[in-house]
């Protein structure tokens, strides 16, 4: 269980309990609560899964570009007979 998940029912937990006539949630408040986590959850999954996409990207771009920068700069040292 990640961190959204336990701060998601944490706040659903709240707001469930509390003792104020106008902050108690009914069965209907309470499940589109549960419907507006577990979407924001869904989102939150999705977004990370992009943000590693496109670290891997980053590196394999970072790592292509090492190899032809150092194929470029011996060939100028080949063309200055270094």
């Amino acid at each position: 269980m990640n961190y959204n998940n336990i701060i998601g029912y944490f706040l659903l937990f709240i707001m469930s309990t509390s003792y104020n006539d106008d902050m108690v949630l009914n069965k209907e408040d309470l499940e589109h609560l549960k419907e507006e986590v577990s979407k924001t959850m869904k989102e939150s999954e999705l977004i990370r899964k992009e943000l590693v996409l496109a670290r891997e990207e980053a590196a394999r771009r970072k790592a292509e570009a090492v190899p032809a920068k150092a194929t470029a700069d011996s060939a100028g040292n080949r063309l200055h007979g270094q």
